[in-house]
């Protein structure tokens, strides 16, 4: 099932469930949706919720790892793997 939609910040000046508009399931759809930048502004200057690039940096860390490769005899016994 596959859909789309215009989240907003879980705040008082938004709606509750922070879906500003959504589009059907499974139908092609432009999703048309009007959008004041002032209140996201405020939200983000002012709201409850910080945004987390305003976070304490000496609590929390992005880190970045490479997946590791699978090995040949797990991923030929994965039921997803097809014979050739």
């Amino acid at each position: 099932m596959a859909r789309s939609a215009v989240l907003t910040p879980a705040d008082f000046a938004f709606p509750h469930n922070c879906i500003r508009a959504e589009a059907d399931a499974n139908v092609q759809t432009v999703l048309v949706c009007d959008l004041d930048l002032a209140d996201l502004q405020t939200a983000r200057l002012t709201g409850s919720v910080t945004p987390r690039s305003d976070r304490r940096p000496d609590l929390f860390s992005v880190v970045k790892t490479r997946a590791k490769p699978i090995p040949e005899e797990v991923a030929s016994k994965s039921p997803n793997a097809t014979d050739a």
